[in-house]
């Protein structure tokens, strides 16, 4: 199987899995209720995926402005957050899926998929890790290795693929 087809048929399923799985049994008011103390709603957890591609797709690896900022996702979400969500607590979790505007967030997930799509389409898979320009190197984790701050290259975790 060819490489490139395979990440973008896999980055193509993401969302209509999840419409399949999740909004089709959870009614949208539902999907930004915590089930429980120390848990996440689903908003939230759609918010943290589409935030992560969003971040590391356009900002680090393309070194473009993010979805969110350009398009001024914001007004339209109802929040201000531009952080991903990592850390926050139980209350914040719970105040920003109050907030947030469901219909929006999803919409806004599309319009990230959307601008991934065609990078992922020309996006060297050359097997060479490099990061936006401007850094000289990946930035690196405590555990030595470039943590998602990289474009597409071979891991040796990687399946093998032609990259043709």
């Amino acid at each position: 199987m060819d490489l490139r087809q395979w990440i973008l048929d896999e980055h193509r399923m993401i969302q209509p899995l999840f419409r399949m799985n999740i909004t089709s049994a959870v009614p949208v008011d539902k999907l930004a209720v915590k089930p429980a103390s120390g848990s996440n709603s689903i908003a939230w957890l759609v918010w943290h995926v589409a935030r992560i591609e969003d971040v590391v797709v356009n900002s680090v690896a393309r070194g473009v402005p993010q979805v969110l900022i350009a398009d001024k996702w914001g007004l339209r979400l109802g929040v201000d957050e531009t952080q991903i969500g990592t850390g926050l607590n139980d209350d914040e979790v719970a105040d920003f899926s109050r907030r947030v505007d469901v219909g929006s967030l999803l919409e806004y997930w599309d319009a990230v998929q959307r601008h991934t799509q065609p990078w992922l389409s020309d996006v060297s898979l050359d097997g060479r890790p490099t990061c936006a320009s401007g850094w000289k190197q990946c930035p690196k984790s405590s555990h030595g290795r470039a943590d998602g701050y990289y474009r597409f290259g071979r891991t040796s975790r990687s399946r093998s693929f032609s990259a043709g």
